[in-house]
């Protein structure tokens, strides 16, 4: 009996913290989520792509929403912070007031320059830096709690590949020589490119012929670096002597975008065996007038010598007589 009853009481007790515990699970379990608000962005991706314009400037736009379930309004306060401040400017609201039950979005606007003060351009093979925005809610002045989001931003690609020469360096050519160039592409993108294909045009001297150029197709330069290649020009033994204008285009492997570069090269003919013929029979002519002005300048004094001479005899004839 004493057993039985013992028994009957822990049931008893069993049951009871049963009969406590379920009503309180079940209407945890039925009972709607807690009002309340949250912030987020329309985008589902993580980092944004800042996308430059020809003049390598940037201008973004990431939209946010606030969303506020709780049956009365909420006052937003924003804060934004960057690694390299310096670099972007940010544009943002810095308050805003949502409704009850209501969902609201803004807008972030990011701008610059993807160079630095040393016209170098930042790389855009990495995540830049990360913006990260804080959403603090405050009653009366009051901080009530805050959220924060994070962006990844990130330099979209830009090709551009510059060809030169150094005007300085290059020499007069000769007829039937040749003349060695550098020319020069610099990589003024933000990522690694090569070149996809060499054009040559030369104005105003068909006969000049150029090799070499096909040697810097395929090759890789590195963001913020460049290469040379070593030209040959040659002219062949008739050219005339005249200025000669070279134009080379080249094309990013990357964007597929031209630019060109430009120089001029003046050609000297050799001088031809006819005009040194000419210059010397030229000289025999000369000498030969001279000679002619000497012979005819010696016979002008002849014919007074004979006169005096037939004078004399007549004079002395006549004494006799």
């Amino acid at each position: 009996e004493p057993a039985r009853s013992d028994i009957m009481k822990r049931f008893l007790a069993i049951l009871l913290c049963a009969a406590m515990f379920t009503p309180f699970s079940f209407a945890t379990a039925q009972q709607p989520g807690i009002p309340d608000w949250t912030i987020g962005w329309e985008s589902d991706d993580d980092t944004v792509f800042l996308e430059l314009d020809s003049n390598k400037r940037f201008n973004v736009e990431i939209e946010g929403y606030v969303e506020n379930t709780r049956p009365t309004p909420v006052e937003i306060f924003f804060e934004v912070s960057l690694d390299n401040e310096d670099v972007f400017s940010v544009d943002f609201p810095e308050t805003m007031t949502v409704s009850a039950g209501s969902n609201s979005s803004f807008q972030i606007t990011i701008s610059g320059i993807g160079k630095d003060s040393d016209g170098k351009m930042y790389d855009a093979d990495q995540v830049f830096d990360t913006l990260e925005l804080s959403a603090e809610e405050k009653i009366a002045g009051t901080s009530i709690g805050s959220k924060q989001i994070e962006m990844d931003l990130q330099f979209a690609v830009y090709h551009e590949l510059i060809p030169s020469t150094i005007k300085s360096e290059i020499g007069d050519l000769q007829a039937g020589s040749d003349e060695k160039i550098k020319l020069y592409v610099d990589n003024e993108g933000n990522s690694a490119d090569s070149v996809s294909k060499v054009n040559l045009m030369i104005r105003g001297c068909p006969l000049l012929d150029i090799t070499g150029q096909g040697l810097l197709v395929g090759k890789a330069i590195a963001s913020g670096s460049s290469i040379s290649q070593e030209i040959t020009i040659s002219a062949p033994s008739n050219h005339a002597s005249k200025k000669c204008t070279v134009e080379i285009t080249i094309t990013s492997e990357g964007s597929d975008k031209s630019s060109s570069t430009d120089f001029e090269i003046k050609v000297e003919a050799p001088e031809t065996s006819s005009s040194s013929n000419s210059g010397s029979n030229g000289n025999q002519n000369t000498n030969q007038q001279n000679n002619d002005f000497e012979v005819e300048s010696n016979s002008l004094p002849a014919p007074s010598f004979v006169s005096c001479l037939l004078v004399l005899i007549f004079t002395a004839i006549i004494r006799r007589n």
